[in-house]
């Protein structure tokens, strides 16, 4: 099973397509948009990662001297933050022009958020940020 990501907008999204030679952020349109029901905008697309999914966008690197993590666990961590900085990029384009977005990640998207928070659209480019679980976030500029 993987986590989901749906950005929604008032106005028409870019889509970024997939590409199987350059895996990485990929937002389309897809069947599953249409059950999100939290999303208040009226555009709706699913936001994937390198993984082909929205797993990599809510996974941390846990910083626990006692389970330091290994070598494959950095470098998936690596590809994760990659992600980021392309939906970021992605993101700091759209924004000027349909500000503000809403962002739902979920592994159950189907129901209602857990939580809901307004971050700016810097908070992402930490290293330590994550989607959390059935968050509802509304991205702004500022």
């Amino acid at each position: 099973m993987c986590n989901y990501l749906f950005i929604a907008s008032d106005l028409q999204l870019p889509p970024l397509s997939w590409d199987e030679a350059n895996p990485g952020v990929h937002i389309l349109k897809s069947s599953e948009c249409e059950n999100v029901k939290c999303l208040t905008k009226p555009h709706v697309w699913e936001i994937g990662s390198h993984a082909g999914c929205g797993c990599a966008f809510c996974f941390e690197l846990w910083e626990d001297p006692s389970d330091p993590p290994n070598d494959d666990e950095i470098h998936e961590w690596n590809e994760d933050r990659q992600d980021f900085r392309q939906l970021t990029a992605y993101l700091e384009h759209v924004i000027t022009k349909t500000c503000p977005v809403e962002i739902y990640s979920g592994w159950d998207y189907w129901l209602p958020p857990l939580s809901r928070r307004v971050v700016a659209l810097d908070a992402l480019k930490g290293d330590k940020f994550v989607f959390r679980d059935r968050e509802l976030l509304v991205v702004t500029s500022q």
